[in-house]
């Protein structure tokens, strides 16, 4: 559990107390709230901490439709690597019980997308025209090569290698039974990390 934290400035410390996320006194702070906070702050993802192969990952775009329905969001890196991010409130029981089929759903149709799939899906999110989701890579990689890195996305996309983060306000006994259920519900190369997010208020 999270206790208090202190703000050690000045004489005397002051108690930084944790606000529960969900609809509260305080606020909403909704599923929505918390991927919007996460893609606009992505340093808040440990990528690396789970793949190394997945850090410097750039926030691309929200609400990208797959055949499995809307993802909250996607981030890519300059290898080509690609990162889901889903948002839970485990409060809902809801969201524990879909949590495994919804994630294998996603791997399935992200599989089954090749480059122009996806690249028309980041321009629909976006509504832009182009190569916007290289674009959006070459503003932080300048020395990349567009087709070298369609080709890296392709084959990724391809062999369903991607990442996968789950990110909640706390993992709940028996939600950690997800990673073997993955492991065994299908046959791609995919990455899968549950990430606990807590939030304090300064108030």
């Amino acid at each position: 559990m999270y206790g208090d934290l202190l703000f050690l400035e000045g004489a005397k410390p002051r108690v930084i107390k944790q606000s529960p996320l969900g609809r509260g006194a305080k606020g909403s702070f909704t599923e929505q709230w918390l991927r919007d906070r996460l893609f606009e702050n992505p340093v808040a993802l440990p990528f690396g901490a789970i793949d190394p192969s997945y850090e410097r990952s750039v926030p691309i775009c929200r609400e990208l439709r797959t055949e499995a329905g809307p993802i909250d969001a996607l981030f890519a890196n300059e290898h080509g690597l690609l990162t889901v991010l889903e948002c839970k409130l485990w409060r809902n029981p809801q969201a524990r019980r879909e949590v495994v089929g919804q994630v294998l759903d996603y791997a399935r149709a992200m599989a089954a997308m090749s480059y122009e799939d996806l690249s028309r899906q980041v321009n629909a999110a976006l509504r832009t025209e182009g190569n916007t989701l290289f674009d959006l890579l070459r503003r932080s990689h300048r020395e990349l090569d567009e087709h070298t890195w369609v080709d890296q996305v392709s084959r990724n996309l391809s062999q369903g290698r991607f990442l996968f983060i789950v990110a909640g306000d706390g993992i709940q006994e028996g939600v950690v039974a997800i990673t073997e259920q993955l492991q065994r519900g299908v046959g791609l190369r995919f990455h899968f990390g549950l990430v606990e997010v807590a939030v304090f208020n300064l108030d």
